[in-house]
């Protein structure tokens, strides 16, 4: 009951995302903006800080780059972990809403593009608002864009969020150079 009352909500509020937020700018602009947190482009960015810290000898940048691969790390393998036990198909497989032809895994919960991006955003915070206020509010992008185009229900991209956030807090915590 509890469940099924759950899936309700879940699926009124992707719908209330996907379908009552159009707009011809986001059609376009949030196909490319998702990839952005993409397993490819998140290790991309975490390496090349890190090889900016090790090159330049800013502690702080390799520190951050440090603390990006192992939040990355740890919760791509929790995420995966979860969708394989979880197998939970996607909306975009299982309602009728509008295929926006972005490449995606086979499982939706929880979101790994969210997880990854709150990952990051985690831990560019400690450097100062400068920083983190940007790196914050492009996450929170990217776990809307993947309500928008249909690719997870909301409480998909809440456990990718948490799980993002639990692991670049606790990167954050455990590397100190």
């Amino acid at each position: 009951m509890i469940v099924s009352r759950l899936e309700s909500v879940d699926t009124r509020l992707l719908y209330l995302i996907h379908n009552g937020v159009r707009c011809t700018i986001l059609d376009r602009i949030l196909p490319f903006l998702t990839n952005s947190a993409g397993a490819t482009a998140a290790i991309s960015l975490a390496i090349l800080i890190l090889s900016a810290g090790l090159v330049s000898g800013f502690s702080v940048i390799t520190e951050t780059g440090l603390r990006m691969a192992a939040a990355l790390a740890t919760s791509h393998l929790v995420v995966h972990s979860i969708k394989r036990f979880a197998n939970r198909a996607r909306p975009a497989k299982t309602l009728n809403i509008r295929d926006y032809h972005v490449a995606i895994c086979a499982y939706s919960f929880p979101s790994g593009h969210s997880s990854a991006a709150f990952a990051l955003a985690a831990c560019l915070l400690p450097i100062g608002f400068a920083v983190g206020l940007p790196a914050i509010l492009w996450a929170g992008t990217v776990a809307f864009s993947r309500m928008y185009l249909g690719l997870h229900y909301t409480t998909d991209v809440v456990a990718g969020v948490l799980i993002g956030s639990f692991f670049g807090t606790l990167a954050c915590g455990l590397i100190n150079l």
